[in-house]
């Protein structure tokens, strides 16, 4: 997808929406949750590298598993950055990035195995136990106020959500905000889905990189959750897309609470923020030719509706 969104770059309009459900084959050995063919939904937002982009992605993430209807208790939203955790290795000494990556793909299995094997092995990998305490103590000292996106969630209504300074996400290509949801049903306790932000990646395939964030989540995971919760839907009903449209970059906070109210409503709404910097009308008529039966425009008053658009 990086490679052709730095092919197409010239010709499209950002930011840049993009979803694929393709038929995926891996070669390990089969488990619950990983089959060596699954399907999997990406989906994936080109161009702005702000927050908020970051937010609506995880929101996105969240939406998936609220409208099939799980409830906030039955999942959990962990959010790190890589950025961030490169200062904090910086901070301890250990700016060599090798040793940066040792640690993060050791960080990435910190679950998988007990607190002393850890320990071992980072004390292994660092080659000093004092320092090894060091940045076990750092990653185990999650405060919320460290990470703008999980407040951003918050406030947005998103409560099952926390900055877990021990996640990982196994992929060297990330660059900032990364994220997993985990089941919290202690049959199917394990990662449903997962993603991050990559701001180099189309600059292998282009002079002039386009910013990305996205995330992958499995036909099998997802099956697997919803059994476990025995939420499995007997039917699919077809929503209809409502464009949030907020008149200034003042309004953008605001337009981020009204988008996620309304797919949080009991209305079939499917809803998508559109935070170009185009004149308005100009988003209005880009509303129209992605068929969206309807539009809210959002600024200063406090009577902000639906209005709808006949095609």
């Amino acid at each position: 997808v990086a490679r052709m969104i730095a092919k197409k770059q010239k010709e499209l309009a950002f930011p840049v929406r993009w979803y694929s459900i393709p038929n995926l084959f891996r070669y390990e050995r089969m488990q619950k949750g990983r089959l060596r063919e699954h399907w999997q939904l990406n989906c994936d937002l080109f161009g702005p590298s702000t927050l908020a982009g970051d937010v609506e992605m995880i929101q996105l993430a969240h939406s998936v598993f609220k409208n099939f209807g799980a409830t906030d208790e039955q999942f959990e939203i962990l959010v790190n950055n890589r950025t961030t955790m490169n200062h904090a290795y910086a901070a301890l000494g250990i700016t060599d990035a090798d040793l940066v990556t040792q640690i993060t793909r050791l960080n990435d299995r910190k679950d998988k195995i007990s607190n002393d094997e850890y320990l071992t092995v980072l004390t292994e990998t660092v080659g000093d136990a004092s320092l090894a305490n060091d940045i076990k103590a750092m990653i185990e000292t999650n405060d919320p106020g460290e990470s703008q996106v999980v407040s951003m969630l918050k406030e947005l209504g998103i409560s099952n959500v926390r900055l877990d300074r021990s996640l990982a996400r196994g992929f060297d290509y990330y660059t900032g905000t990364i994220f997993e949801i985990k089941d919290r049903h202690p049959d199917n306790n394990r990662a449903l889905c997962g993603g991050g932000r990559y701001d180099n990646l189309t600059g292998m395939f282009s002079s002039e990189a386009v910013s990305g964030i996205g995330f992958g989540l499995g036909d099998v995971t997802m099956r697997d959750f919803l059994e476990t919760h025995n939420l499995l839907p007997n039917k699919l009903s077809q929503k209809e897309l409502i464009v949030v449209i907020p008149a200034t970059n003042q309004q953008l906070h605001k337009a981020m609470g009204i988008a996620e109210t309304l797919r949080q409503s009991n209305e079939n709404y499917s809803v998508t923020l559109d935070f170009n910097e185009r004149p308005v009308p100009k988003r209005i008529e880009s509303a129209k030719k992605k068929n969206a039966s309807g539009y809210v425009l959002v600024d200063d008053s406090d009577n902000q509706s639906i209005q709808r658009i006949e095609n």
